[in-house]
């Protein structure tokens, strides 16, 4: 297996419209590069909706690990209907996958992806699990890789 820090997964996302969405996600995203950057949204906050069981303090963390990967990839979606059909390609280190459907389907397996590759002391325990990522799974294969 390649180093995590070599390792990328690519989502196109090809719009009816014309319109292209481009994500390459390393696997490997440094918390330094996040914590020097100020110009986030106020919903990316920590103590805007900090979760429940988030054991990570709002005075020495200023923002949602999560909320800071996904920001980019939410920005790009935030004129596009749930219902809007697209072409999704998603490139990974051994093989590619195509699916037409929603956007809202590619776009939960991206940001499945974007949260077990993150920095969430939660979250990233399903890293293991990125490592194989499966986008579109069914509920049934979900399920048994767990």
């Amino acid at each position: 297996m390649p180093n995590e820090s070599d390792m990328f997964i690519e989502y196109l996302f090809t719009m009816d419209d014309g319109k292209v969405l481009n994500y390459k996600i390393n696997f490997s995203r440094p918390w330094t590069d996040i914590l020097v950057q100020s110009d986030y949204p106020v919903w990316t906050e920590l103590d805007f909706k900090q979760c429940g069981n988030c054991p990570l303090n709002p005075e020495e963390y200023s923002h949602c690990p999560v909320a800071i990967d996904a920001k980019e990839i939410f920005l790009g979606f935030k004129e596009i209907l749930s219902s809007s059909v697209a072409n999704v390609r998603v490139i990974t280190p051994e093989r590619e996958y195509f699916k037409r459907c929603d956007a809202q389907t590619g776009l939960r397996a991206l940001i499945g992806f974007v949260m077990a590759t993150s920095q969430c002391p939660i979250l990233s325990k399903m890293r293991g699990m990125a490592h194989y990522h499966l986008p579109f799974a069914s509920i049934d294969e979900i399920v048994f890789r767990v």
